[in-house]
């Protein structure tokens, strides 16, 4: 039967599978049936941030709302505010250039995301974990090592 409207609340966001194709306003793009055209085994990430998503939607024929089904899991959910001293630490899941940086990003790139923050989920982009700072008292030390080569906030 016919589903409700999704309503995403302030500072919300839900993923959706199989969405359908948009062209840069955002209008459904047809296929050469009339029907919106789906974007199969693909993701959205559609975030209320007072700019999108601010009114309820529907779902098109074909779109999944990830969640909904599995027992104990909300398919809308707040963003993440990231404290100071805190970071998230995220992994590409493929190409794309980084809008808040302007970084290109390759599939399997890890990278920090410094607090204090709010983080807005992508479809391109895996949560690993929330990392906190460490505190080195006085007669103490820290021993860290890389795992990969990379370049720090410094250079």
């Amino acid at each position: 039967g016919p589903e409700k409207f999704i309503a995403l609340p302030p500072q919300c966001f839900c993923r959706v599978k199989n969405p359908i194709k948009r062209d840069a306003d955002g209008t459904a793009l047809p296929d050469e049936h009339g029907q919106a055209s789906v974007r199969f085994g693909d993701e959205e990430v559609r975030v209320n941030d007072g700019k999108q998503w601010t009114m309820p939607f529907p779902l098109y024929p074909g779109e999944v709302l990830v969640g909904k089904d599995v027992k104990g899991e909300q398919p809308i959910k707040k963003l993440t505010v990231v404290p100071k001293n805190t970071a998230l630490r995220l992994k590409a899941e493929r190409d794309f250039t980084d809008a808040d940086t302007g970084v290109e990003r390759k599939a399997g790139d890890e990278w920090l995301f410094l607090g204090p923050r709010t983080y807005i989920p992508s479809e391109k982009v895996a949560f690993v974990a929330k990392v906190g700072a460490k505190v080195v008292k006085p007669n103490e030390a820290l021993r860290i090592r890389a795992k990969v080569d990379f370049t720090d906030e410094s250079g």
